[in-house]
């Protein structure tokens, strides 16, 4: 029913007023929590301590576990939270690594509904230049895209070693297409408004936001793992990326737990804290 009606509130809007329509869409599309989903109370996960952010985001902390030389950096992806990913560390402590977390801007315990791709980035970026230690990053949905954006803006200072996306979308491109012709059937040019928005809210355009374009001169050995029965984020958006740079390799994961649930899968599991802890001991290649 909710759906039904902004469906046809959008139709209107998008009749009579596109630019209106696409700054709506915008900001639907920004949203990172469902209806009723209120901000969680701020607590620290059991046996984890704090790190600090720059809290210029709403982000003024994030969570590790293990003290240690090498970190590896969690990345929760959108409309979820770090407690989406605590199900890798156990097996990244027992392999000696100290592991880091954080709830992204508008995610979690930090505050506000509404975030964009950018302050997400940046908030990865922020925790990478804070801890300061990362060899390895592990990141989710969305959250791949952020990740492999502030690893490539940190590319000249802060060179990771390893780098494990489960189930990633290609681009923010593929995903608005599939946003927007879903539910709403947004039109061409509400969705054309709807990225010029989003560039002045980002500063970039959507084209930028993509895994291939910003992962392309990369050496960092790349594992990407996917459930083909995702019905989020479809397996073709993983074999695009892997078809199309070199350093990665794709696992497909039949019975995985689709896109939500192969962050809980034994074997993803297993086989990420493998991955990592084989190319942290390697010295990272020049760029």
């Amino acid at each position: 029913m909710v759906k039904r009606i902004g469906k046809a509130y959008m139709d209107i809007l998008g009749k009579f007023a596109p630019v209106a329509a696409g700054r709506r869409a915008a900001t639907l599309f920004g949203y990172t929590r469902t209806f009723g989903n209120k901000r969680f109370k701020s607590f620290t996960p059991v046996g984890a301590r704090l790190f600090p952010l720059p809290g210029t985001l709403g982000v003024t902390h994030g969570y590790q576990w293990n003290p240690s030389e090498k970190s590896v950096l969690l990345v929760h992806g959108w409309g979820g939270d770090c407690s989406t990913m605590y199900s890798f560390v156990p097996s990244l402590v027992r392999a000696g690594f100290q592991v880091a977390t954080f709830d992204a801007p508008a995610h979690g315990t930090s505050p506000g509904r509404v975030t964009t791709m950018m302050h997400f980035s940046e908030t990865v970026r922020d925790a990478m230049l804070s801890l300061g230690n990362i060899v390895a990053v592990v990141a989710h949905s969305i959250g791949a895209i952020t990740s492999v954006g502030a690893i490539a803006k940190l590319a000249h200072t802060h060179q990771i070693k390893a780098l494990c996306l489960l189930a990633p979308p290609a681009s923010l491109a593929c995903v608005i297409d599939r946003w927007s012709n879903g539910c709403l059937h947004l039109s061409d040019d509400v969705v054309r408004q709807m990225k010029t928005e989003l560039l002045r809210r980002n500063g970039v355009p959507v084209q930028h936001w993509d895994i291939i374009t910003l992962g392309k001169d990369m050496r960092i050995p790349m594992l990407i793992m996917h459930d083909p029965a995702d019905t989020v984020v479809p397996l073709c958006d993983a074999e695009i990326i892997a078809a199309s740079l070199p350093q990665a390799i794709l696992e497909k994961v039949p019975g995985g737990g689709q896109h939500l649930g192969i962050l809980s899968n034994t074997y993803v599991i297993e086989r990420t804290c493998r991955f990592v802890t084989e190319h942290a001991r390697m010295s990272v290649p020049k760029p």
